[in-house]
């Protein structure tokens, strides 16, 4: 063994005997390195794990650069690989397993995921009902569940069309699409219900609508997204990512409320209108 410039062998060793060799370093309390300051009971005791004077576990650290989730994905892939290869578990006694910070961001992300799938469906289920019991119609429920969901799903795709990755930032748009959608929607459905009501005419109160609270709906939308696409100027990539996919979110929002749902508003008002006029 060499410590601090000095030639010296241990007891209890012999060649090859690795294990004995390392539980004698687990009690030396010498100095390893200078430079760090440690032990070499501290630098043996954040490795491995001794049990009745054997190896129960040894932590090998590989450091590695990875840019985005994909790469992560992509050398968690490549390690699997080489620990499930028949020349290591054939010649290992015991299990290889991967960890550290990129598998358990990766299992993080992978959950993530898996949930939001859930719970994007329960919210928009959940979503219908609420409408349901407050307007006590079908369709007008139906009307505004649709355009949200159409603009989520449009995110989703934007997403990956631009090469955008789920993160911990990002894995949030559908939640805000659909806070967002809601509220757009709610906001022309009901003034155009309004003025339906009245005996507007639906393509009338379309027009009203649009010029009316339309206008503002865009006004919002606009400094919403200006906003958020702020954080594109953030030096920091999961920043940026988020920043642009939260812009999106809102400007289809917004399109989903003025381009989709007054067609299907007009619709439901004609097609009233006829079942009232064949009633009569």
């Amino acid at each position: 063994m060499i410590a601090e410039g000095r030639v010296a062998t241990m007891a209890n060793y012999s060649t090859g005997n690795t294990a004995a060799a390392l539980f004698e370093l687990s009690t030396n309390t010498s100095s390893s390195s200078s430079f760090r300051g440690l032990t070499f009971e501290e630098r043996v005791g954040r490795t491995i794990v001794f049990n009745d004077g054997k190896i129960a576990a040894a932590n090998h650290r590989i450091d590695v650069e990875a840019a985005d989730s994909t790469d992560s994905r992509e050398i968690i892939r490549e390690f699997n690989d080489v620990i499930l290869k028949k020349d290591i578990t054939d010649n290992i006694d015991g299990e290889v397993m991967l960890t550290g910070y990129l598998v358990k961001l990766e299992y993080v992300l992978d959950a993530l995921s898996t949930s939001q799938i859930s719970s994007t469906v329960i919210s928009l289920i959940v979503s219908f009902f609420v409408l349901l019991v407050l307007t006590r119609r079908i369709a007008p429920s139906f009307i505004v569940i649709v355009p949200v969901t159409l603009a989520a799903l449009w995110v989703v795709g934007s997403m990956a069309v631009l090469g955008i990755h789920w993160n911990v930032l990002t894995v949030m748009v559908t939640a805000l699409t659909i806070g967002l959608g809601i509220d757009y929607s709610i906001h022309m459905w009901k003034r155009f219900e309004t003025l339906v009501e009245r005996k507007f005419a639906p393509w009338e109160s379309l027009r009203i609508t649009n010029s009316t609270t339309g206008a503002a709906l865009c006004l919002s939308a606009l400094t919403t997204a200006i906003g958020f696409l702020v954080l594109w100027f953030s030096p920091m990539p999961v920043i940026r990512d988020f920043g642009l996919v939260t812009a999106l979110t809102v400007i289809f929002s917004l399109m989903m409320a003025l381009g989709l749902l007054p067609l299907l508003l007009v619709y439901e008002a004609q097609a009233e209108e006829s079942d009232e006029s064949f009633q009569e």
